[in-house]
């Protein structure tokens, strides 16, 4: 989709990190609902069925470019840890 090649291509660039507001909406417009809202936040890809796993704070700055990969995969038709 082209809102995650965007912000792939601003993850390359060394930009600022997404907030979690950014990321969210980045997840639910590549196709995925939310699950779950304990101590993480669990999507359901609504096409492939897999589920992605993220922190809902999470103080890692590069956490949002390991989402970004593992929405790739899942996309792609493959699975994440």
């Amino acid at each position: 989709s082209g809102s995650l090649c965007q912000t792939t291509e601003v993850a390359k660039q060394g930009e600022q990190p997404l907030s979690n507001k950014q990321m969210m909406k980045l997840i639910r417009s590549e196709g995925f609902t939310l699950e779950s809202e304990k101590n993480h936040l669990k999507w359901r890809h609504v096409e492939t069925g897999a589920q992605l796993v993220t922190s809902k704070t999470s103080s890692d700055k590069n956490s949002w470019k390991r989402v970004l990969n593992d929405i790739k995969k899942i996309k792609n038709g493959g699975s994440v840890k």
